[in-house]
């Protein structure tokens, strides 16, 4: 196999290679081990390595260096890994996996699906946890098999404008029983969840039971606490229906209801056995909800693929995105949140780059009282303000007329509108229920791909990046 891209190569095949037979562990010689982004990668015992994603179109043969194992000798280091992932050339060869592809369904007339396995998070019931992307998928009955074997016993838990618009979902699960929820933050409620409880237990629903969960962010949250504590653990299967549910709301396993003194404030990460992200749910959202998941779709190239942006770059003005983008879209943004979630399942590292924007986010929603802004145009306008700060202390001047562009090329508020006190979002912004219990943390973006973690600006920065956001100042961190 070789990269198509000139001098790649090359690069990688650099002189002075040692001999990998010195430190190649026996069992990766010719083991196959998958790896975040759902690569499929071998060593053979030559010491070459091959890796196909077949999602991305991507094919790569590399030779072994010391450097590209960890210290433990037995697993791909992250700087191969990323060497790998950051790169794009042809399939030249395929067969090295049929674990992680992009297939055809079963029974599907038209069209296919890219299978992204969660590798080294685990599910109670011993199943792998794998994210499944395509079109046409819930209403297909022999996909639903592979799920769902003949007997199984189903739980649907979902709205009723969803019920009633998905009809299709229900036929195709064989006509389970259904758990009528609220949509949205009103659904979250400990009050719910033990309506629903109630409901599992009329019906005497088994651990060994399949609950799916279909909705957006709201619903798949609640459904995904109701599976981690019935009966110890249920297993789980999640139907995003937003744009926001399927590149980054419905993946990961984090779940949680509301109280009243905060959103989110009891839950549990617990991992479904499938995500089903089918695209063809998303021709019935609102524009503007549609834009939203939009924001999270940038906040992926900002954190882990840069070439997210480029794809924003190349949408239309003004009119629809064509399905193949789309499709590119949402599948290099799961696979951003996978392999953090691999990295760092339980939330205490890498994962929260996945925060980026969400600080002043977070703050501008509760200071406008969850009305003028929806979730994603405030992650927008948060980013605004990361990336502000980013010029102000660390000289990324580029970077907040670049984050402004990516926000307008795709409809969404590019500052804040409302008149909003700057001392209403600094105290809100103390209270971030992300923050670490050693201070309040930030997460700064430097560009593209380049993230840390670190602590709150100080309170004089804050103000010059809010002032810069709110529109008094159009270019921050200059002179």
């Amino acid at each position: 196999m070789r990269p198509t891209q000139p001098g790649w190569g090359a690069s990688l095949r650099t002189p002075g290679c040692i001999d990998p037979m010195d430190h190649v562990p026996h069992s990766l010689r010719s083991a196959r081990e998958l790896i975040p982004f759902g690569v499929a990668m071998s060593a053979n015992r030559h010491g070459r390595v091959a890796a196909v994603d077949r999602a991305a179109g991507c094919a790569y043969d590399h030779k072994l260096r010391r450097n590209d194992l960890d210290q433990s000798g037995r697993r791909w280091s992250a700087f191969l890994v990323g060497q790998l992932l950051r790169r794009s050339a042809q399939v030249v060869e395929t067969g090295l996996t049929n674990q992680i592809d992009t297939r055809r369904g079963p029974g599907m007339a038209s069209g296919s699906y890219c299978r992204i396995a969660v590798t080294t998070v685990t599910n109670p019931h011993g199943l792998a946890c794998n994210f499944d992307s395509g079109s046409g998928l819930l209403p297909n009955s022999e996909y639903w098999s592979e799920i769902r074997p003949e007997g199984t016993p189903v739980a649907l838990l979902t709205s009723q404008p969803l019920l009633d618009r998905f009809q299709h979902v229900r036929h195709a699960l064989g006509g389970p029983p259904v758990i009528i929820v609220p949509d949205g933050e009103q659904g979250k409620s400990l009050h719910i969840v033990t309506s629903v409880y109630e409901r599992l237990a009329a019906i005497r629903f088994p651990r060994t039971g399949i609950i799916v969960g279909m909705g957006g962010g709201s619903i798949t949250d609640l459904a995904g606490f109701v599976a981690a504590t019935w009966k110890r653990g249920a297993r789980l299967v999640l139907i995003p229906t937003t744009l926001t549910g399927q590149v980054d709301a419905a993946i990961g396993g984090k779940n949680g209801v509301n109280l009243t003194d905060g959103k989110n404030l009891v839950g549990t990460i617990y991992q479904p056995e499938r995500v089903i992200a089918d695209r063809a749910v998303l021709g019935s959202l609102p524009e503007r909800e549609f834009r939203s998941g939009l924001a999270e779709i940038i906040k992926c190239g900002f954190v882990g693929d840069p070439a997210i942006l480029d794809l924003v770059d190349s949408m239309p003005t003004g009119g629809p995105i064509g399905d193949d983008l789309l499709r590119e879209l949402i599948d290099r943004s799961a696979r951003v949140k996978v392999e953090l979630v691999q990295q760092d399942e339980h939330d205490f590292g890498p994962r929260r780059h996945l925060n980026y924007g969400h600080t002043l986010g977070q703050a501008v929603e509760a200071a406008t009282g969850y009305r003028e802004y929806n979730h994603g145009e405030a992650v927008g306008i948060g980013m605004l303000f990361a990336a502000s700060v980013a010029a102000i202390v660390h000289g990324a001047r580029e970077l907040p007329e670049r984050t402004r562009h990516y926000l307008a090329r795709v409809g969404l508020p590019t500052g804040l509108s409302a008149t909003v006190d700057f001392e209403r979002i600094w105290s809100l912004m103390g209270q971030d229920k992300k923050g670490g219990s050693v201070g309040r943390e930030f997460v700064l973006c430097l560009g593209p791909g380049i993230v840390r973690l670190t602590s709150m600006p100080d309170r004089a920065v804050a103000r010059e990046a809010f002032r810069f956001v709110a529109g008094g100042d159009r270019e921050a961190g200059r002179d």
